[in-house]
């Protein structure tokens, strides 16, 4: 675009009394900050002058400036409380210090007042209505007359160019606000998470290196503010009368949809390309005009969008006013102007309304919400073993009444959130679960604890958690960092029902890829108390175990194999108790009946590895600690019609059902190939065969 098309519509711009660093954001889509900066400092408005684009966003001293600069020997102290409560920069670092979160680098989320868009288009507008192209087409030059200004020397082209490579005031302001609130906080403003050299200028402790198993993006903290002004209604209403001389069906469409649409939660999308499709009786009031009326008369009367100035947490002289509430009747949102504005890019609907808008009535915008929260959370991984069978994995709940007392997730996460800081939140991601009448042991269930809004920093958690990387600056890059201090807190809260190990920092990729690749693509493996009646389990069901299998397979097992099956099973070699194998066994399986009410009904496929078989008398006869919660079922059934199986099968195996058939929902399964009624009595989860997260060695457990 030539030069003398640039200046002469910031020649334009400036009648309209429009800052200079929205004139450079506007008409220079590709500065730097550096350049908007040097703007910022050059520019000197008297105190009761706004920008009609901005609200004083990008120049007013209380919105974006600090009222003196700090040197490396001062501190915050210089500031009085009145100037803390008075600039908006000096509130964040107030609120930000206050909040006890722990960082070395920061992000800035800015929620602009939503009529910035349409004093924009307004802007736009303007302009095109001055360009060369319109005025040779029209014999109405009033729009010039009135403004003299020098010759035109853009068109309608050059315009639209630039507001395709327009700065928005939200990135605006925060490259100004960057430069004194990262002095004041004493750490860099990140912009964007996915921006390597970005990431480079975060600091690091002496007590972390550069670590595979954590996120960096972890000692950032999220600043989010939200701005607001006093004109969003009169704009809007205005706006609405701008949209009635539009010639397009698309924008009528919009209109009529405007007037019977509800305020909802999540906007609808609209396809403005559609031809409008009216019923008679909105024919017949967009043909009249009436339309547009009773849009603004009605639906966005005066009384429904007026703000409350005696309102007491509202004060009209301050610009930080958070806790106001904004009006809720507005029919549009920002995703709705942003679909809707670029077909308003090529047309002139002559609204001067900026022109007839007053710079000594504008008043400045004003903060209206503050949050501060991590931009990402960090995640703990380890595996538990649960030792109860009266404990489900999440809090049982049904209604509003709690089933049993705690959960596997309760006990874990809730003794940790407090030493993470008061406001950290927790969420319990585990690699598949457990019934709550099942124990899980063995090495334990992989899990991961998504922890936000921590306080402390990584560093922070290593020192006072860790036993092996006390001084983690001597790991190596992809050395484990270990939590297990913080897991012997753990296990000493749970009462013995639960206890965790490997308690260790990974990094988000790890957990999410992990964790859902061990739910659905890795085996398991189970041990089961099953009740056999009519006399229990014989060599003769066992052969026709190996029949089903062996036809199966469409193999030719080995004699001697056929004559080592005999029950109870021989024992070899050193063994304590014997074991017969089969398989493997394909089955089918249908959702089950008592997971149906939260499972959608599917017929399933799964691969049983092996199946293993042990007689109950001689197992519990073997002074091991998992066998002995199985003892206590001798008082209930007789000995001779127990038995102890052992499955290794795909992960996503309904166990129970392969065991009793569920009422031939499971295909094939042990009661069907026996030919007998069989029942599953207790069962634990011996092994989850993911190799996630890293096995530490524990002084504690070895």
């Amino acid at each position: 675009m030539p030069n003398e098309a640039i200046s002469c519509i910031q020649k334009y711009m400036l009648d309209f009394n429009i800052c200079k660093c929205c004139i450079i954001r506007l008409t220079n889509g590709r500065c730097q900050q550096i350049d908007l900066l040097n703007v910022f400092h050059s520019q000197a408005y008297p105190d009761e002058f706004i920008c009609k684009l901005c609200f004083g966003l990008l120049h007013n001293p209380y919105l974006c400036d600090i009222p003196r600069n700090l040197n490396e020997s001062q501190n915050e102290m210089e500031f009085t409380n009145e100037e803390f409560d008075k600039y908006v920069l000096l509130y964040l670092y107030k609120e930000l210090n206050g909040s006890r979160y722990q960082y070395t680098a920061y992000q800035l989320r800015v929620t602009e007042p939503i009529n910035i868009m349409l004093r924009e288009q307004f802007l736009w507008d303007e302009l095109i209505c001055m360009s060369i192209d319109h005025v040779n087409n029209t014999s109405n030059s009033s729009t010039i007359e009135k403004l003299n200004n020098p010759q035109i020397t853009f068109t309608k082209d050059d315009i639209n160019v630039l507001r395709s490579y327009a700065i928005p005031v939200k990135t605006a302001w925060k490259w100004i606000a960057d430069e004194k609130l990262s002095s004041l906080l004493k750490a860099p403003l990140i912009y964007s998470l996915r921006n390597d050299t970005e990431l480079k200028l975060i600091k690091t402790n002496e007590l972390i290196v550069n670590n595979s198993n954590y996120d960096q993006e972890s000692n950032i903290i999220c600043i989010t503010v939200e701005f607001a002004n006093f004109f969003i209604q009169s704009d809007y209403n205005e706006f609405l009368s701008y949209l009635e001389r539009s010639p397009l069906n698309s924008i009528r469409s919009w209109l009529v949809r405007s007037k019977s649409i509800k305020i909802p939660r999540k906007r609808s999308r609209f396809h403005y390309e559609k031809e409008l499709k009216m019923n008679s009786s909105e024919k017949e009031l967009f043909e009249d005009g009436k339309i547009i009326q009773e849009l603004t008369t009605k639906s966005f009367s005066s009384e429904t969008f007026s703000y409350n100035v005696n309102s007491s947490i509202f004060n009209p002289s301050s610009v930080i006013n958070i806790g106001y509430t904004l009006p809720k009747s507005f029919h549009f949102s920002r995703g709705l102007l942003t679909e809707l504005i670029p077909l308003l890019k090529d047309i002139c609907l002559q609204s001067n309304y900026l022109r007839k808008t007053s710079s000594s009535n504008c008043s400045p915008a004003f903060i209206i919400s503050l949050e501060i929260v991590r931009s990402v959370p960090l995640y703990l991984a380890g595996r538990y073993v649960k030792l109860s069978r009266r404990l489900p994995q999440s809090p049982w709940i049904i209604g509003s009444q709690r089933k049993l007392d705690s959960s596997v997730e309760e006990l874990i996460t809730q003794p940790i959130l407090p030493r993470f800081g008061a406001n950290a939140q927790s969420c319990f991601i585990t690699s598949g679960r457990e019934d709550v009448d099942v124990r899980c042991l063995g090495l334990g269930r992989p899990f991961a604890i998504e922890l936000s809004n921590y306080e402390l920093l990584p560093s922070q958690i290593i020192q006072r958690w860790s036993v092996n990387n006390k001084l983690a600056v001597e790991c190596n890059e992809d050395e484990p960092l270990d939590l297990l201090k913080l897991a012997s807190f753990i296990n000493s809260t749970t009462q013995g029902r639960v206890f965790i190990r490997d308690l260790q920092l990974v990094s988000s990729k790890s957990a999410t890829a992990a964790l859902k690749l061990g739910e659905m693509h890795k085996a398991k493996c189970y041990r089961a108390v099953c009740w056999c009646p009519q006399g229990g389990i014989n060599t003769e069901l066992l052969m026709k175990m190996l029949q089903y299998t062996t036809l199966l397979n469409q193999t030719n097992e080995n004699i001697d194999h056929v004559n080592t099956i005999h029950w109870p099973p021989n024992k070899i070699n050193s063994m304590k108790y014997g074991k017969i194998y089969f398989g493997p066994l394909d089955i089918h399986q249908l959702t089950p009946i008592r997971v149906l009410h939260r499972r959608p009904l599917l017929n399933r496929k799964r691969t049983i590895y092996n199946l293993c078989f042990m007689s109950y008398v001689e197992t519990i006869g073997v002074n091991i600690f998992e066998f002995d919660d199985f003892k206590s079922w001798s008082k209930l059934y007789p000995e001779d019609e127990l038995f102890i199986l052992e499955i290794r099968c795909e992960a996503g195996t309904y166990v129970k059902e392969l065991v009793h058939g569920d009422l031939g929902r499971c295909n094939p399964s042990l009661a069907s190939i026996f030919g007998r009624q069989l029942d599953i009595l207790a069962l634990d989860v011996i092994g989850v065969e993911l190799d996630w997260p890293t096995r530490l060695k524990d002084p504690i457990l070895n």
